[in-house]
């Protein structure tokens, strides 16, 4: 029960309104309009013009005197006994402190908000993780990377999504050393719903909540630069018109087999083609002919050689093969 519904009234029957363990047996004024009346009419919560008839009709309860007259708090105290009486300094410290831990309520609510924004907004994947390796929470951008909703997701166990995971789990769990480096970057592969293996990049943290581990996990699909690594590496060591081994990958082979040759005293053989009258062709025919009279050399010199040889374009009309006896 709460007498008085100015100010302090209004602002206590607000914070216990919302409350969902407490119930406002009433609210006291003598004045019907004032703003407290208002708000507990609108919220269903009986209204009283006199003292004794909110004390009849509530029975024993806590009374709230949020105003300065003492009396209505020793009428108050005949009705319900003194100790379930708050009243003038005391109400208006109490006043004091249910606003301040209402205000940092608010304040938590708005920044889990903010972060529930950030977390259902962020293009990286988030996903929570228990010791055992069960997901216990993960963002819509996970759905994006493994074709799974969310609902199908949590309560399930990672090793479908990121198999690698489990074992990390485990050794993180076991081993100590493994805790310190486990916020590194890890590239690892998951897999997508419909099956297709998917190159990934993960920073696992490891934090306790409750006495118990769990693991969170920053999850990126990096497709698209494995894509465009593999092109660099393909602009780099292969000739663009025949797909053959450059200069370049050719050089590196060789230096790679000589050594080898030395030590198990194998020997290595190269074989080096020139095209004869191949400017005659380019003269002639034009470049589109002289190049995929390239692109087929390429080819029949692939299909002539085991896994183990090479062939490579050195530039122009010129190719040379590397025989290996190892």
């Amino acid at each position: 029960m709460i007498i008085g519904a100015g100010p302090g009234g209004t602002a206590l029957l607000d914070i216990f309104s919302k409350e969902k363990g407490i119930s406002v047996r009433g609210v006291v004024d003598n004045n019907l309009d004032a703003v407290g009346i208002k708000l507990a009419q609108s919220l269903g919560i009986p209204v009283f013009s006199e003292v004794t008839d909110a004390l009849e009709s509530s029975g024993n309860c806590i009374i709230f005197n949020m105003t300065r007259n003492q009396s209505l708090s020793d009428i108050a105290a005949r009705h319900v006994g003194v100790g379930k009486v708050i009243g003038g300094d005391e109400a208006r410290f109490f006043w004091d402190i249910i606003s301040r831990l209402q205000a940092l309520k608010n304040a938590l609510w708005e920044n889990q908000v903010r972060l529930q924004a950030v977390l259902h907004n962020v293009q990286e994947g988030i996903i929570s993780i228990d010791s055992r390796g069960i997901i216990e929470d993960a963002n819509p951008a996970i759905t994006g990377i493994f074709g799974y909703t969310q609902a199908q997701l949590v309560g399930q166990s990672i090793q479908p999504l990121i198999p690698e995971l489990i074992n990390v789990i485990h050794d993180v769990e076991t081993n100590t050393k493994s805790r310190k480096g486990l916020s590194r970057y890890r590239e690892a592969a998951g897999f997508h719903k419909n099956g297709e293996q998917l190159p990934l990049e993960i920073n696992m943290a490891r934090m306790a909540l409750n006495a118990a581990m769990h693991f969170v996990c920053l999850v990126r699909d990096i497709t698209e630069r494995k894509q465009a690594e593999a092109k660099l590496i393909q602009l780099a060591l292969y000739d663009q018109l025949t797909g053959l081994p450059n200069r370049t990958m050719f050089y590196e082979r060789l230096a790679f087999l000589l050594p080898q040759a030395r030590r198990t005293k194998s020997e290595v053989a190269l074989l080096f083609i020139d095209l004869d009258g191949f400017k005659a062709v380019n003269d002639s025919m034009g470049h589109g002919i002289g190049d995929q009279l390239l692109q087929e050399v390429g080819k029949r010199l692939l299909a002539s050689i085991r896994e183990s040889d090479t062939a490579a374009r050195m530039g122009g009309d010129e190719f040379i093969m590397i025989f290996s006896a190892m």
